[in-house]
């Protein structure tokens, strides 16, 4: 179980540093794609072809930690008990809004990469991004920052 802690905790630090390699690369995007007007068609499919490729990846990744969160919230030895604890901030944190919000957060990753597939137009590419922040804002809103970030 401890193990399990453990992968999950350091999995966090590889998800939030491919949200923030993403954001960079949104950022960066959006500026070449309004200098680029005349291009704006083959510049697209190029992007849209890149971020399928690093979506893809960080899907697996996501995948990977909301299995191993599934496999320590049902091995939680704690789970029968805390329906009547849930005046607690911690607990209810990380038995109910921490799941919830982490289950919000994976399925909005999902239809961005779904979006990015069906990427034809600049307006879309905008929705794209209003999207993704929102994802980060839910993942950030989701993190329990008060839980020590790495354990020995």
């Amino acid at each position: 179980m401890d193990l399990l802690i453990n992968v999950h905790n350091i999995l966090r630090w590889f998800i939030l540093l491919g949200v923030l390699l993403i954001l960079v690369k949104f950022i960066f995007t959006y500026i070449q794609l309004r200098s680029n007007k005349f291009e704006i068609q083959e510049f697209i499919m190029n992007t849209k072809k890149t971020f399928i490729k690093w979506f893809r990846g960080f899907n697996i990744l996501i995948n990977i930690q909301f299995i191993l969160g599934i496999i320590l919230y049902i091995l939680n030895p704690y789970l029968t008990q805390v329906w009547n604890h849930l005046k607690v901030r911690e607990i209810r944190f990380i038995m109910l809004e921490h799941p919830i919000l982490m289950f919000i957060f994976v399925g909005l990753m999902h239809y961005i990469h779904l979006k990015f597939k069906k990427l034809e137009f600049i307006n879309q590419f905008r929705t794209i991004f209003i999207l993704f922040m929102i994802a980060v804002i839910v993942l950030f809103l989701g993190i329990p920052w008060f839980r020590p970030m790495i354990r020995y």
